[in-house]
């Protein structure tokens, strides 16, 4: 009798209801205004937090890299390589006095984190962006103006330093992150400065 039981209510798996479909996943961004919290999940008193990292790159004579580092801003992450100093490209660009900087900073799609995107090319300072990115053009003379205020240019008459930063991840603060990678790459590559560039930002809450 137990047997006829055991076989009257079994059902194949065929014959079984499928299941019901899952709930959607619930993003972070529905979460956040339901609570106290920034985009980035942070407090509104509480400040990022940083990790820097120097020599994150291996020198190559090959393309001339001299340092590198790799600065992260809570979820902002940029990369930054230090090419010279070397001889300028172009004779119109020598200065028989002093160096000169050349910046450029490179924010790829994938490295906005709202899915925006941005314009993949490079912009170096003093550059007429045109159709690329703005804020990369932005950024990069925000670099080239804390370079040029920072290092001993005189030292380096006719030679220039290039400076590239790479944002892997865009999460704010941008600017002043690639300030702060240039100057920890700097540092890296031995070329001497009058003192070590911080860059931060700051908002004020009414």
């Amino acid at each position: 009798m137990h047997h006829d039981q055991h076989y009257r209510h079994y059902r194949s798996p065929a014959a079984m209801p499928p299941p019901p479909n899952p709930s959607p996943s619930i993003r972070r961004s529905d979460l956040l205004p339901l609570t106290d919290l920034r985009p980035d999940g942070r407090r509104p008193s509480e400040i990022r937090r940083v990790r820097c990292r120097v020599s994150s790159h291996a020198p190559s004579a090959a393309d001339g890299t001299a340092g590198s580092s790799t600065f992260e801003w809570g979820l902002t992450t940029v990369q930054c390589v230090v090419r010279g100093p070397r001889a300028c490209r172009n004779r119109s660009e020598e200065n028989p006095s002093a160096g000169v900087v050349e910046a450029w900073v490179d924010l790829p799609a994938y490295s906005s984190l709202s899915g925006a995107g941005t314009a993949g090319v490079g912009c170096t300072a003093g550059h007429n962006p045109g159709a690329a990115d703005r804020r990369a053009a932005e950024y990069a003379r925000q670099v080239q103006a804390a370079a040029e205020g920072s290092l001993i240019l005189e030292l380096y008459p006719r030679s220039a330093i290039e400076i590239v930063c790479t944002v892997l991840s865009d999460g704010g603060g941008t600017g002043a992150a690639c300030v702060n990678a240039a100057s920890l790459a700097l540092i890296d590559a031995g070329v001497a400065m009058r003192d070590v560039v911080c860059a931060c930002t700051a908002g004020w809450g009414g």
